[in-house]
C-alpha cells in the first residue's frame, strides 16, 4: 500500500505544482506540505485537508483518505450528526485508546446495526 506521503508527492508532481504553490492553494504552510511528504516526519492530515489537497491536485480524494488511514469528512459529519448514539459509540471506542477515526468507524458500524 502506498503511504500518504507518496500519494501526496506523486499527485503534486503529476499536477506540476511546487510545494509553495500547493500550500498557498490549500491554505497551509509550505513547511507543512513538506512534512506531509516526508518519510522521517510523518504527519496525519485532517480529512478536510485531504479533501482540499485532492481538489487542488485534481486527484482522487478516496485514495488520499485510504493512504492516510483517515475516514472521509462526510463520514465524520454523518456519525457526529447521528445524535447521542453516534457520539456514545465513538466515545466508548476512543476510551479504549484507539484513534478518533477508528472510533468513528466503530460508531458507524454500531449505528448501522
Amino acid at each position: 500500500m502506498v503511504g500518504f506521503n507518496q500519494w501526496l508527492r506523486s499527485s503534486r508532481e503529476k499536477a506540476k505544482l511546487g510545494v509553495r504553490e500547493l500550500a498557498r492553494n490549500v491554505g497551509v504552510s509550505a513547511t507543512y506540505i513538506s512534512r506531509l511528504e516526508s518519510l522521517t516526519s510523518p504527519v496525519t492530515p485532517s480529512a478536510l485537508l485531504i479533501s482540499r489537497l485532492a481538489v487542488a491536485l485534481g486527484a482522487n480524494d478516496l485514495e488520499g483518505y485510504d493512504c492516510a488511514g483517515v475516514l472521509p469528512w462526510d463520514v465524520h459529519a454523518w456519525v457526529l450528526s447521528g445524535g447521542e448514539a453516534g457520539w456514545r459509540e465513538a466515545r466508548r471506542a476512543s476510551s479504549n485508546n484507539i484513534s478518533f477515526d477508528n472510533a468513528l468507524l466503530y460508531g458507524v458500524n454500531q449505528l448501522l446495526r
